[in-house]
């Protein structure tokens, strides 16, 4: 398989919440990341939406974050600094 990332991943394991835009915010974990980059574990993608806000836990890390790919328990997502007024 061709490594098709642009930047380097590493492990993560920190708790982090999907929050959407309306609706209740979820848990997951980031498994791992990468400057651009996470992969997310969830109980279910289902009605996880395809842009949402990551808000990592016990830091002030905020993301938004646009799905890439989905599976049955996890999730891929490319990352952005969110931009407040």
């Amino acid at each position: 398989m061709v490594e098709q990332r642009r930047a380097a991943r590493y492990s993560d394991g920190r708790p982090a919440r999907i929050v959407p835009r309306y609706g209740k915010a979820l848990s997951c974990r980031i498994v791992d990341r990468s400057e651009t980059g996470a992969r997310l574990r969830v109980d279910s993608v289902f009605g996880i939406p395809d842009l949402f806000l990551l808000e990592v836990s016990e830091s002030d890390e905020r993301y938004w974050a646009a799905v890439v790919w989905k599976e049955a328990q996890q999730l891929g997502v490319q990352l952005s600094r969110p931009e407040f007024s």
